[in-house]
Formats: C-alpha cells, sequence, structure tokens
C-alpha cells in the first residue's frame, strides 16, 4: 500500500504539472471520486450483481458494474474507485488475475473485498495471502456487506486524504518557485534591456556616411548582436513564463 501510494502522488504530481499549478485542475482529477465513493462491482451473476449494485446505491454509494475480470480491467484503467467488489469464478478473466492486473496499475489505491461462493477456509486464507482486503461468502447478508463496504472505504478515504494534503503542498510549491523565477527573470530582464536599449539607441544615430568600410561593417555588426541580444532576452522570458 505504501508504495502505492508514493505511485498515486507522483501520477498527480505530473497532472498538477501540466495543469500550470491550478487547484481546481487537480481537484477535478482527484476529488470528484470524494463526494460519492466510487465502487466498482465485478461479478457474472447477473441478477445477484443488479441486486448488490442497487442495495448499495440506496445507501449512496456510486457503483459501476463489469460481468467479467477484463470488463472491470478497462474500467478501472480510466476511473478511480475506492473499493472493488469482485467474484472469483468468472468467465475470460477470473477474480485473481483481475486482482493481479489491477494491483499493477499506477492508481491501483483502491480495496478489493472478493464475494465468492468458495467457502473452505484454505480459499479465503489464500485470498487474503496474496493482499486481498476482506473475503465475503456468499449468499451475502445485506448487513455483513455494508459494514465490509463502510469499513474499507474508511481506510481508502484516509489514504486519499493522505495524499490529496500531500499533493496540494507539492503544488504550492511549485507554485511559489514558478513566481519566483518568473521574478527573477523579469528582473534581470529589465537590467540587461535598460543598457541594451541605450546601447542600440545610440548604434542608430551614428551618421555612417563619412566611415570607412571597415567602421561601417563595425556598427552594422553591432546593430545585428544588440538586435539578436533583445530578441535572445525577450524569448528567455517568455519561455520562463510559459514553463
Amino acid at each position: 500500500m505504501q508504495n502505492k501510494r508514493h505511485e498515486f502522488v507522483n501520477h498527480y504530481e505530473l497532472l498538477a504539472k501540466k495543469s500550470s499549478f491550478n487547484n481546481n485542475y487537480l481537484g477535478n482529477c482527484v476529488f470528484c471520486t470524494m463526494k460519492k465513493s466510487q465502487i466498482l462491482l465485478v461479478d457474472d451473476e447477473i441478477l445477484l450483481s443488479e441486486k448488490i449494485k442497487k442495495i448499495l446505491e440506496l445507501e449512496g454509494y456510486s457503483v459501476d458494474l463489469a460481468h467479467n475480470g477484463k470488463q472491470a480491467l478497462a474500467l478501472a484503467k480510466n476511473k478511480i474507485y475506492q473499493l472493488i467488489l469482485c467474484d472469483i469464478s468468472m468467465p475470460l478473466m477470473d477474480g485473481y488475475e483481475f486482482y493481479n492486473a489491477y494491483k499493477k496499475l499506477s492508481f491501483s489505491i483502491g480495496s478489493v473485498i472478493f464475494i465468492s461462493a468458495k467457502a473452505d477456509f484454505k480459499e479465503i486464507r489464500h485470498a487474503m495471502s496474496i493482499g486481498v482486503d476482506d473475503y465475503l461468502v456468499k449468499p451475502v447478508i445485506r448487513t455483513d456487506l455494508l459494514k465490509a463496504v463502510e469499513i474499507r472505504l474508511l481506510k481508502t478515504n484516509k489514504v486519499l486524504e493522505e495524499i490529496a494534503t500531500k499533493t496540494k503542498y507539492f503544488i504550492d510549491e511549485l507554485a511559489l518557485r514558478d513566481k519566483c523565477l518568473q521574478d527573477i527573470a523579469h528582473s534581470q530582464s529589465h537590467d540587461i534591456r535598460e543598457p541594451l536599449a541605450t546601447l542600440m539607441a545610440v548604434i542608430s544615430i551614428i551618421n555612417t556616411d563619412n566611415l570607412d568600410e571597415k567602421n561601417k561593417m563595425l556598427i552594422t555588426h553591432l546593430k545585428d548582436l544588440s538586435n539578436k541580444l533583445d530578441s535572445a532576452v525577450r524569448n528567455t522570458v517568455y519561455n520562463i513564463n510559459n514553463l
């Protein structure tokens, strides 16, 4: 879980950089999932999965439904889920295959609960040994389901709050450094361009009619260098402002 926290933070640090230090951008990415807990339900038993989905939605949760591991993995690659409820025996990709694939995703921060008809102790112990957070045996009692969901969401949301705090601190630090860099760029630009402007003005009023060819070439060369230096300073300031 600790490694996943670092990967998750790194994922949103990248988004923060792309957002030009816009905190609202990060909020749209992360906190959209915090307004209503996002749950992914994975089960090939259509009637049962619809029943569980309805129970959870009546409690205020947002639930996406997949009927095999492949469908679930496709959803999990494009959305952050705080909790995943997953059957074991499914076509195309079973619960264990899905779990292993899901945990390889860089932002697989959600808890995973297996819901299965396999009730023997060895199966439960194996699931827990590979990192599954909880195991419910079918048929699932409503109160047991809701209690397990509540406990796991509390733990996941605590992790998300910790990540959000660290990421906001990171964004604030980037914003401060960005402002300092821009201030330095403007200050240095002024220090260079002020004497440069004076030099360019002096060169522009020099009468070259009475100068020999060598000195005319020198004045022309000075004009060219001054223009290039002025252009370089302007471009540097522009690039810093658009980092």
